[in-house]
């Protein structure tokens, strides 16, 4: 589908790119900065050296070879998360005691 919209330059509404997965939802214009400033919160509530990675991950899983190379990019990633931060073991203990983490990067 993806391919398709490249070659042809069609226009996609909303609904459309939605239904198609390049959204990942849509939301009535009076809503947008609502909904908008409620993503923002959700992703500054997590670890920025986490959020960081998986920003880089997305990236590399477009650049990888194969499947195999980016899971090896995804260990790699997890592996320095735990070595060099304590927002695993804070995210762990977190959730195991039914609380929000206090992640200190």
């Amino acid at each position: 589908h993806s391919t398709e919209l490249m070659l042809t330059g069609r226009d996609m509404g909303a609904e459309e790119a939605e239904r198609v997965g390049l959204l990942s939802r849509v939301v009535p214009r009076d809503q947008l900065m609502a909904t908008s400033f409620e993503i923002a919160e959700q992703i500054a509530g997590k670890s920025r050296i986490g959020i960081e990675l998986t920003k880089k991950m997305a990236l590399a899983g477009l650049e990888a070879s194969s499947f195999r190379a980016h899971m090896r990019h995804e260990m790699t990633a997890q592996l320095y998360v735990r070595m060099t931060t304590r927002n695993w073991d804070e995210s762990v203990a977190a959730r195991a005691e039914g609380r929000k983490p206090e992640f200190r990067d």
